[in-house]
Formats: structure tokens, C-alpha cells, sequence
């Protein structure tokens, strides 16, 4: 269902050949990792080497949905999964896998231990495997499931923690480096075109302020270590000139990718407040958004219980900016995103890389991209954007054998603004007549265009509208059916619906539950609705609602 990308491909191959069970892959943010995860998967599990796969995450919108993330992405390989594991009781039968967050690996040993006693043959894949080092809780428990794993995937972009802290599964080297297994890095992703190239914008300013009753004047490009923090606290204020400036700047930019990419999003990152519970920053830029251009931006905070509804929606609408504070920092799938504006100051390299990595995602491999982030002028942060500046352009020189490579053109003007690079784009996706279309009706478009020499000349917008005016379906290898995990979700939703309006017309002042599942059970075999979720078909989980909604009567059944 997936073709592998080159670096996958390789890569397979070695994770294939590998002698010991962990095998450490190093990619960039933005390459592929998820998929390569699940074409290992659907490897161990066709030559029956494991019969269940634990995916553990950072965060809870890292298990994906239909689209995106392992959730979706297995789905495409063919894998399904459950993003809920029980601490209790045996694997799911219906599910080839599950995936959990590294808060809670630590209450789900046991139970892996115990499915591995039983006869499970587990696969673990540690995605940003550098969450786990070998003094916090997460690494213990990544250690107690490396020993009962028949095989283990870990994967990362950044493989170096900020605090020198060991991580778990690594071999190092001289450098304090882990050396991985398979490594594809930004260089090699640029060159392949995997990953777009960015543009980074850092904007220079005066910060004043009184420090200990002394007034201070200090320039963002030559603040010391000392200085930055406060530095910091006057620029990204929200009645800061700077942070105006440079947002304003971000919305023209936004602008520009939009005349040739009609849907182009930004995403603005927020320092976090004084504690975990403070996002009075996070709310007073998303509200400076709403002054400078008329809308207001998707909001994302720490601790929102609706962060993975609202960043789908952002995902899949038309929708300008997102603003958020670490919640989009790590392994969140947006392609659209081209602008990215830093309101904050990262205080590692890690971080920093990986904030950047959500705008390096190519959204059509068929055309060079770019992308653009403005980062204030620290020393600190310039220096680590030169350095992925200078491994894209190394890319891009392999990439080009015959022509000039990009070169980064730095041009100040009054407020010491520096551009490392400029590049236009061609492309989009509305026709001359006005009317747009929808990135899958592209795709399909020139994707017949490739592979008939008789459309060479016709737009693909025009191949577009027929398309949609025939109603052509979607080719195998385009439309993807939903995760089992979404379509058991919404009938679980129905069936308990239905259910709950059985035993209430049974007995409104103390509805019997258990006699419904006494009869759904004799019928079908199911428990209960865990069970029904775990262990029983999409087909049973139908005969089950067509069950309650006889019992119903279909008058009041229809209404459910």
C-alpha cells in the first residue's frame, strides 16, 4: 500500500540484517519515521517474528488519527491499531498493536511482562527514544520492556539529550553522540527533497529594561548569557515594537506562500508561562494575531483536553495561524505549515531543531519548497540556524548536478534584519476560471498526467474538474479506508447509546445493564463493550447495534 522512500528502503533492509534486537534509527524531523516504523511492523508481523506491537509516544497527539501520525500512517501500511491499552488482562485480538505515551509505560509493565510470559512476542517502538535517559522514571520502564521485547525500534531526530543524560538502548561515542543504527539526516533529506529547505529571518532590536535599579540598553545580537533571559522577557512581550514587527513581517511572508500554495499555514510558538499552568503568553500573542490580521489563530494550550480535535482541524481547514507552546514541538504532522515565527527563546539545541522541524515537511514532493522562520538575533540561536542552513545547502549542491546552487544572500537594513535566503515558487491548485480544488483531486490529477503521454498538455486543473464533473472514484493506492480503531470507535459510541436507551425503557428508575450484555453475549460471545472493542470483528460489533435496535422497535431505533 506504501511505497518506501529511498532512505526506507535502505533502511528496512538494515533493520532486516540487524544482530541484536534494538536497532537505533536517526532521522530528521519531517522524513518519514512513522511510516518506516510501520513497514518494520508489517515486516515482523508477516514473517510471524512478533504478534503484537507497543508504540510508545511523547504525547498523546503523537498517536494520530485517520490522517496522520502511527495511528494513521500504519493504518496505510496495513497495520492497525488501538491507541487504548489496558493495564489488565490479555493483548487485544482485533488489533495487531497499541500505542501508549511514556507516562503511562510505567503502569503497563507489568502487564507486558505478563503478555510476554503468556507467549507474546512483542515489538516496541520508542518514537524520540531521547525522552528516555537513564535516570528518569520513563527510562526504567523503556529498560524493564527492553528486556522482554523480541525486537525494539527506537527512533529520533535529535539523539543527544540537553542535560548529557544516557539514553536508553544507545551506543555512544567519543562526541557524546549516539551513533544509530541507520541515520538520514536534514542534508540528505534536502537533497532528496523529503524535507523543504528554511529560510531563516532573525530580526535584531534594543531590549531596555531595569535589572537591580539599574536601567540597561542591550542589543538582542550581543546579549551575553546573562542578559538573554531578560532580554527575552521584554521582546516577547505583548505590547513589545518587536514582537509586532516581527508577526507583521510573518503575516506578508504567510501571504506570499499563499499566492502559490493556497492553504499555507503559520504556527507561532509561545514562551511558557512561570508554571506548568500559565499560558497568559500563549493568549496575550494569539490575541496580538487577531489585531495584526483580522483573524483569530487556533489556540493550543499545555494542558487543553481537545489539543488533538483542534490540531486536526487546523490540519485539515484553511485556517491562517496556530498558536501554541510545546504542544505542536514534537512529531505533530501539520504539512501545510510554511511560516513559522519563534516568540520564544529555546534553551537547547534539541528544542530548537525540533521547532523547526515542524514547518521541513513536504506537502508535494513533485516540486522544490521552502519554508521561513523568524527566530530572534541570540547569538545562541543564530548560531544553530546557521548550522541547519548549512546542511541544507550541502543538499541541495548534491541535488544539483548541473545547475547553481541556492546561496544564502544576508542583507540588513535599519533593524539589523538578516535574510539567509530567498526562493519563489511556482504552483497551485486553482484553475484560470476561479475555481479551487481539493489536494487529493490534484494528486489524482497529475498523477493520470504522469502516466499518460496523451494529457501531457492539458492543465491539471482541467483534468481536476472532469474529474470531479465525472465523478471519477479515487485509485487504490490514493484513498485509504479509515483505522479499524476510528470506525470500532464510532460503534461503540452507537452501541452504547443504544444500551443505555434498553435498560432505561426496561426499568427508567434502575436501568439492568448486565441483562442487556446477558443478551448480547448469548448472541454474539462479547462480554461487554471492552471486550466487543478488543477481541470481536466490525461485523460482530453491527450485530450488535442491529441487536439493540430490534429490541428497540424501529421507530425508536432510527432515532438513535
Amino acid at each position: 500500500m506504501i511505497t518506501p522512500r529511498g532512505w526506507q528502503d535502505d533502511a528496512l533492509t538494515q533493520f532486516e540484517r540487524a544482530k541484536r534486537p534494538s536497532f537505533l534509527l536517526e532521522a530528521t524531523p519531517g522524513s518519514g519515521k512513522t511510516i518506516f516504523s510501520g513497514l518494520c511492523a508489517d515486516v515482523l508481523l508477516t514473517r510471524k517474528v512478533v504478534n503484537f506491537c507497543v508504540i510508545v509516544v511523547p504525547t498523546t497527539a503523537l498517536k494520530g488519527d485517520a490522517e496522520a501520525g502511527f495511528l494513521g500512517d500504519w493504518n496505510k501500511v496495513g497495520v492497525q491499531l488501538t491507541t487504548v491499552l489496558k493495564n489488565t488482562g490479555d493483548a487485544p485480538t482485533e488489533f495487531q498493536g497499541g500505542i501508549v505515551t511514556y507516562q503511562q509505560l510505567p503502569n503497563m509493565v507489568a502487564t507486558l511482562e505478563t503478555w510476554a510470559r503468556n507467549g507474546r512476542r512483542l515489538f516496541f517502538v520508542f518514537d524520540e527514544i531521547h525522552h528516555a535517559s537513564e535516570t528518569n522514571t520513563w527510562g526504567a520502564a523503556v529498560e524493564s520492556c527492553g528486556r522482554i521485547a523480541t525486537r525494539i525500534l527506537a527512533m529520533t531526530g535529535t539523539p543527544f539529550r540537553g542535560d548529557g543524560m544516557r539514553i536508553s538502548f544507545v551506543t555512544y561515542g567519543p562526541d557524546a553522540r549516539a551513533i544509530a543504527d541507520s541515520q538520514y539526516d536534514y542534508r540528505s533529506a534536502v537533497r532528496d527533497n523529503v524535507c523543504r529547505q528554511v529560510q531563516f529571518m532573525t530580526d535584531d532590536g534594543l531590549a531596555e529594561f531595569a535589572l537591580h535599579e539599574i536601567d540597561n540598553e542591550v542589543r538582542i545580537s550581543e546579549s551575553n548569557d546573562e542578559q538573554a533571559s531578560a532580554v527575552s522577557a521584554v521582546i516577547f512581550r505583548r505590547d513589545s515594537d518587536w514582537l509586532r514587527r516581527v508577526i507583521e513581517k510573518a503575516e506578508a511572508k504567510l501571504d506570499e506562500y499563499r499566492v502559490v500554495d493556497v492553504d499555507a499555514g503559520g504556527l507561532i510558538i509561545c514562551r511558557p508561562g512561570l508554571d506548568a499552568n500559565d499560558d497568559r503568553h500563549l493568549h496575550q500573542v494569539a490575541q496580538l494575531v487577531r489585531e495584526i490580521t483580522g483573524d483569530a489563530p487556533e489556540v493550543i494550550t499545555h494542558d487543553d483536553p481537545d489539543a488533538n480535535s483542534k490540531i486536526e482541524r487546523f490540519r485539515t481547514s484553511n485556517q491562517r495561524w496556530i498558536c501554541s507552546v510545546r504542544k505542536i514541538s514534537e512529531g505533530v504532522d501539520i504539512k501545510r505549515l510554511r511560516v513559522e515565527v519563534m516568540a520564544n527563546r529555546p534553551s537547547t539545541e534539541l528544542l530548537f531543531r525540533q521547532l523547526v522541524g515542524r514547518v521541513v515537511r513536504v506537502d508535494d514532493p513533485r516540486r522544490r519548497q521552502d519554508s521561513t522562520v523568524f527566530v530572534a538575533k541570540f547569538p545562541q540561536l543564530v548560531e544553530w540556524a546557521e548550522r541547519i542552513s548549512d546542511e541544507a545547502e550541502a543538499g541541495l549542491r548534491e541535488a544539483t548536478v548541473c545547475a547553481k546552487s541556492d546561496r544564502a544572500l544576508v542583507e540588513s537594513d535599519e533593524n539589523g534584519f538578516v535574510a539567509l535566503g530567498s526562493t519563489h515558487e511556482d504552483g497551485g491548485a486553482i484553475s484560470d476560471f476561479g475555481e479551487a480544488y481539493a489536494a487529493d483531486e490534484v494528486d489524482i490529477a497529475e498523477r493520470l498526467k504522469r502516466d499518460d503521454p496523451q494529457l501531457l498538455d492539458v492543465p491539471v486543473t482541467k483534468i481536476a474538474h472532469l474529474i470531479r464533473k465525472l465523478g471519477v472514484q479515487m485509485p487504490d493506492n490514493v484513498a485509504h479506508e479509515e483505522p479499524l480503531a476510528l470506525q470500532k470507535k464510532r460503534l461503540r459510541a452507537q452501541i452504547n447509546t443504544l444500551a443505555r436507551r434498553v435498560a432505561i425503557r426496561g426499568n427508567p428508575n434502575k436501568p439492568d445493564f448486565s441483562a442487556i450484555w446477558i443478551a448480547i453475549h448469548r448472541h454474539t460471545g462479547a462480554r461487554n463493550l471492552d471486550d466487543l472493542m478488543d477481541n470481536h470483528n466490525l461485523d460482530i460489533m453491527r450485530q450488535v447495534v442491529e441487536l439493540l435496535k430490534k429490541i428497540l422497535g424501529a421507530g425508536d431505533a432510527a432515532a438513535a
